[in-house]
């Protein structure tokens, strides 16, 4: 089994936690009423990230989520696949690390749209996705 074929618990050690470096970002959205827990919008700001290309300059210091609730059998568990074979030879501390970068970076780029407009398009970032 090569790296790309492992699970997504095989990357992280159960109970390693993600963190931020926007976290009153984070309790903004959620607040607002956009994303039900941390982990959503943690997995909507890594997708938004990847996709855009965009990563948070900050360094992420505030713990926001256990990695035993990122299962491989989620949907999502294509992103350290991506992320891994877009970086080969990265350790598991340094995939942890571009995840956070990524996930902040999306959540900045949602937090933008939301103190412009008071709104976050969805359908708008569906038309990103696709680009």
């Amino acid at each position: 089994m090569n790296q790309h074929e492992r699970r997504t618990e095989d990357y992280f050690e159960n109970g390693e936690r993600f963190a931020t470096s926007v976290k009153e970002m984070y309790d903004e959205l959620e607040n607002a009423g956009f994303f039900k827990n941390h982990p959503q919008l943690f997995l909507t700001g890594l997708a938004i990230g990847i996709i855009t290309g965009r990563k948070s300059g900050k360094q992420a210091d505030t713990d926001i989520i256990k990695v035993d609730t990122y299962a491989s059998s989620d949907p999502y568990g294509v992103f350290p696949v991506y992320l891994l074979a877009e970086n080969e030879g990265i350790t598991q501390k340094e995939l942890a690390r571009l995840m956070e970068s990524y996930a902040d970076g999306g959540v900045e780029y949602l937090y933008e749209e939301y103190k412009d407009t008071s709104e976050i398009d969805f359908s708008d970032l569906l038309r990103l996705a696709k680009k």
